[in-house]
């Protein structure tokens, strides 16, 4: 999708970027329970998976105007988290930058 953008008068073309972050668990976090829900900003996106530890996709569903993804048996220790927006074709279109967390529980 693009939109106009007025600038100096002239009409400009601008793509509206996709974008998706991890928001929680926040850098670093320290998560103390044996169940999460993983928050995850996104642009405009239709299908949003999280990664754990670098592993498979896994799906997200939208609510409240965020993406969730209930992450349970989990093992204490430092893990990582990544987000993406797919396709309907299952192509990633935008991916997040990696968040790292603790559990220790």
């Amino acid at each position: 999708m693009f939109k106009r953008k007025k600038e100096n008068g002239q009409k400009k073309e601008k793509r509206d970027k996709e974008f998706v972050q991890v928001d929680f668990p926040q850098e670093n976090e320290l998560i103390s329970h044996p169940d999460y829900s993983v928050r995850i900003k996104a642009g405009k996106a239709s299908f949003v998976e999280v990664s754990i530890d670098g592993g498979e996709w896994l799906p997200c569903y939208n609510a409240a105007g965020y993406w969730w993804h209930d992450w349970y048996g989990y093992t204490t220790g430092e893990h990582s988290l990544a987000a993406c927006i797919k396709d309907e074709n299952g192509c990633i279109i935008s991916s997040s930058n990696t968040r790292k967390c603790v559990c220790k529980f």
